[in-house]
């Protein structure tokens, strides 16, 4: 059997890039539109965001008898991701010497270790022409292609189709049961092809000379879920770094210029993270029963990004109810000090009215 395993590695940088910067970033930039979807699609809404995508030069890796060659891609997207894809070719492998393959420590480490280098050369350009922090959080997935017919691979191999897929390195201990549930993650557009998506892995079986399409999406559900889990982290802190704010409200004195100082910052995450949250969700858009925004669909369902999202929702409400308790902390004091100023003003009146008639006498 013949076909492809692509590793993806997403890292986020923190920032945005805009279509003038990424323009020329690196050289070989990929002609995306050369790649001719033949599904039948309603070509007059924008769906899916195309980043960036640039071929990178050819690596080999040592592993058995013989070098192998490795395809190496940088994906970049205008919110601020990047993905590392790693693609090796393979022919005359049987399914389960694709599980062998994947789960050969060895070639994995050789994997692993080219995806550090690429994403080495990346940041070093992606820092010429913006600021970035890239975070801790990333992202790893695989996307198989096998070309071949779904009668051929299933259902004879659905224990090591499942373990690719939730990364079971002995998928013989899955009950069928198991098994059976996981393949069902799936969508075919004919009776000789599928789609199957999982938590660590797609596998897509299909005669097609082009996949792009459907790998594509595979990256950007994996880049949503990155940018999700990055955002619930950065407000996470952004709330922690306000906690101090708390024992300052049980406080007199001079505390309105530390909650005011507390609020703007606040002002200023909300406003940022509500930004990125919304590119991040515009990355796809559409509504239908065509076929890309159903696999779509399948990954939104695996990977729970709708979730995450109402998640998010609810993080950004909490940055509001604490911005709106600070506000009517900082009103109270102003009121409280306005307060202060007429009483001293009056008692400042009586005094000088008393030394002026003492003075009289």
């Amino acid at each position: 059997m013949d076909g492809e395993i692509v590793y993806m590695f997403i890292y986020n940088t923190g920032t945005r890039f805009t279509d003038d910067q990424l323009r020329g970033l690196l050289k070989n930039q990929e002609d995306f539109s050369k790649y001719e979807y033949q599904k039948p699609t309603p070509e007059e809404i924008p769906t899916f965001t195309v980043p960036s995508i640039f071929n990178l030069r050819d690596e080999t890796i040592e592993f058995g008898k013989s070098p192998r060659r490795i395809r190496a891609q940088a994906s970049i997207y205008n919110t601020g991701s990047f993905s590392i894809r790693l693609r090796y070719t393979f022919s005359g492998l049987g399914v389960k010497d694709i599980y062998e393959l994947t789960f050969d420590p060895a070639f994995g480490k050789a994997i692993s270790d080219l995806s550090i280098k690429e994403k080495s050369k990346i940041e070093k350009n992606l820092s010429k022409i913006a600021g970035i922090e890239v975070s801790q959080i990333k992202e790893t997935y695989r996307f198989y292609h096998l070309n071949a017919r779904i009668g051929d691979v299933l259902p004879a191999n659905g224990k090591a189709v499942a373990g690719l897929l939730i990364d079971e390195q002995n998928y013989g201990s899955i009950s069928d049961a198991y098994a059976n549930d996981t393949l069902k993650k799936s969508i075919s557009y004919t009776d000789a092809d599928a789609v199957l998506v999982g938590w660590e892995a797609a596998v897509m079986v299909d005669t097609a000379p082009s996949y792009e399409h459907e790998l594509l999406v595979a990256e950007i559900a994996n880049v949503q879920l990155l940018e999700m889990m990055v955002y619930h982290d950065r407000i996470a802190k952004v709330i922690k770094s306000t906690e101090s704010a708390g024992s300052t409200l049980s406080k007199r004195g001079l505390r309105s210029k530390e909650l005011a100082r507390t609020n703007r910052s606040l002002g200023e995450s909300y406003n940022r993270i509500r930004d990125m949250i919304n590119s991040v969700n515009d990355t796809v858009s559409g509504f239908g029963e065509w076929y890309l925004l159903k696999l779509y669909s399948l990954y939104d369902d695996v990977f729970k990004i709708s979730a995450w999202r109402d998640s998010l929702e609810e993080d950004m409400d909490l940055i509001d109810k604490r911005r709106a308790i600070i506000s009517d902390a900082i009103r109270s004091d102003r009121d409280e000090f306005l307060e202060i100023i007429v009483i001293l003003l009056i008692v400042v009146e009586v005094v000088v009215e008393v030394i002026f008639l003492l003075s009289t006498r």
